[in-house]
């Protein structure tokens, strides 16, 4: 969805991502000074830069990462006309801790809208609250298992694979909901084969 909205506003070029892998020197937003640089994966088009800010990806730094990010982004930002600045979608955005909240909060209401950060989060309600002033929370209702079965049948339709609808509805039903779940479910049951 945060693609599909990124994609009204800057056009067909989100499209046009790849993977990269950046190395991030974390010594300007670690408390104590010390200089620690870690790699991440990110997706990055001429218009966005998208991460998941998972614990597993991070390795405990990703307040500091989103930090950073948004740090980054909102310098390079200030010369730039708005159509040209770089949007950062955050994945797993519930990981960035209250004291980065508030950090990354200064930085967007100085930056005049220059620029578009998008916090995806299971639960906002929680986890976002020192940024929730500042957005404009969309709230996304879980797929029912019907629309799961309906992605799942698209992309076996565009994969060329044979799926059964039991199979379909079985996968959906054990992924509560979530279509990442059942799309995962789903592949590692194609893979399986």
């Amino acid at each position: 969805m945060a693609l599909a909205l990124l994609r009204e506003i800057f056009g067909p070029d989100i499209s046009k991502s790849k993977e990269e892998v950046l190395a991030l020197d974390l010594k300007s937003v670690l408390k104590s000074g010390v200089s620690s640089t870690i790699q991440i994966r990110a997706q990055i088009s001429s218009k966005h830069i998208e991460v998941n800010l998972s614990e597993s990806d991070m390795k405990g730094y990703a307040a500091e990462v989103a930090l950073l990010l948004v740090k980054e982004t909102h310098n390079a930002s200030r010369k730039q006309p708005f159509l040209q600045a770089k949007a950062i979608i955050f994945h797993l955005a519930e990981n960035i801790s209250k004291t980065a909240q508030s950090q990354i909060r200064s930085f967007l209401e100085n930056s005049e809208g220059r620029y578009k950060v998008i916090f995806c989060c299971s639960d906002v309600s929680n986890k976002l609250q020192i940024l929730k002033p500042i957005c404009r929370v969309i709230h996304l209702p879980l797929p029912s298992n019907m629309e799961i079965v309906g992605v799942l049948n698209f992309i076996a339709e565009q994969e060329d694979i044979e799926l059964p609808h039991i199979l379909a509805q079985t996968i959906a039903e054990n992924s509560k909901n979530c279509l990442r779940q059942a799309i995962r479910s789903f592949e590692a049951t194609w893979l399986a084969e």
